[in-house]
């Protein structure tokens, strides 16, 4: 039993355009979900050192998704250092491969090729997935249950493989996404929801499994709803419906979203569906283009565009140029023993259309 001294502390880093999420567990070990999108992975690579050289336990590094913005870091990460265990998400590594040479892109397939060395050079027993069905045990004193992928994923992909035309982006997009890692985690009463990249459709069935193989976990049905989100697919507006938010949302909870860079997130519409239709509040890494123009506009005077009615002009932003500016840069939620929840952040957005508090500061 792991003998528990300190808070749960999760860290969103600001890594550019991408994901890599540090964890620090109550009992003084952390984990690492994700690499970033950058081969050096430099500000991972420090945080990891400066709590080795703490003599802290790296309990486990892993994976929510085969995309090259949350996966570039990951073969320096094992090669420099050696968690105990290491978790990609459950499907086979091959069908990857031929997946990525389907779609002819030449950059995931070497890649992916250097992610499975690095996982091999492992000691066999670190090697481990993400599965749906699971439980994560001795993880500092914190409950963490594996909520996708499905394992059913990998038939899936086959299917689709086998009917697949040619290249185009579709299939890979589906693979990145079904085969993505969501993970629900509870310490002191409190939920962490992370959402990976999951798509609209997938959340319903999230929630099924859950309850019918967990329900006796809760006091009530609603008590699997989230304090904090990481929202899906670095906000994007198809990932984050009003499903994610009705069945996994507490009230008054935060979302937050790492940054999309060029693309075109945070989306205004999944951001608005969070803060004015069900309450949350909003913090991201970055700013998205959405958010970027709203800024702009209202710096430079221009006819306001409404935060509430993204649907009126959010799609006119497409051409813009990414801004690459940070919104709150690194994100921290942590999670006290005695339950007290509260963020904080490295810089400020005093003008936060959705919710995101002027400090970067928040408590509940």
């Amino acid at each position: 039993m792991a003998t528990l001294s300190g808070p749960l502390a999760l860290h969103l880093l600001n890594v550019g355009q991408g994901e890599a999420i540090l964890i620090d567990l109550p009992d003084g070990s952390f984990m690492l979900l994700d690499g970033g999108p950058n081969a050096d992975a430099t500000v991972i690579v420090d945080a990891i050192a400066e709590r080795l050289q703490a003599n802290r336990r790296f309990r486990l590094a892993g994976i929510s998704q085969w995309d090259a913005d949350h996966i570039r870091g990951i073969p320096r990460i094992l090669r420099q250092f050696r968690p105990e265990e290491f978790r990609y998400p459950g499907v086979d590594l091959q069908l990857l491969e031929e997946v990525a040479q389907r779609e002819a892109n030449e950059e995931l397939s070497a890649l992916t090729m250097e992610v499975r060395a690095s996982i091999e050079a492992l000691p066999e027993t670190a090697q481990q997935t993400f599965v749906a069905h699971s439980v994560l045990n001795d993880l500092g004193g914190v409950d963490v249950h594996v909520l996708a992928p499905s394992p059913s994923v990998t038939a899936q992909i086959r299917h689709d493989l086998s009917r697949s035309g040619g290249a185009g982006g579709a299939l890979l997009k589906r693979f990145r996404n079904r085969t993505s890692v969501a993970l629900w985690m509870r310490f002191a009463g409190r939920i962490l929801f992370l959402a990976g990249e999951a798509e609209a459709e997938q959340y319903r069935g999230m929630e099924e499994y859950f309850l019918r193989n967990h329900g006796a976990l809760l006091p009530h049905r609603n008590n699997h709803a989230a304090d904090w989100i990481k929202l899906s697919h670095h906000g994007a507006d198809e990932n984050n419906p009003d499903d994610l938010f009705k069945l996994f949302g507490a009230p008054s909870f935060v979302g937050a979203s790492s940054s999309g860079g060029g693309y075109n997130h945070p989306h205004p519409a999944a951001l608005k569906r969070l803060h004015f239709d069900h309450g949350g509040s909003a913090m991201c890494t970055g700013l998205g283009k959405g958010c970027h123009a709203l800024l702009t506009a209202k710096n430079k005077r221009k006819s306001p565009l409404d935060p509430a009615r993204p649907d009126l002009w959010a799609k006119n932003i497409s051409g813009h140029t990414n801004p690459h500016r940070d919104c709150y840069g690194h994100i921290t939620v942590t999670v006290t023993p005695d339950g007290n929840c509260s963020t904080s952040t490295t810089e400020v957005q005093k003008a936060c259309p959705y919710g995101g508090p002027a400090t970067g500061k928040l408590r509940w």
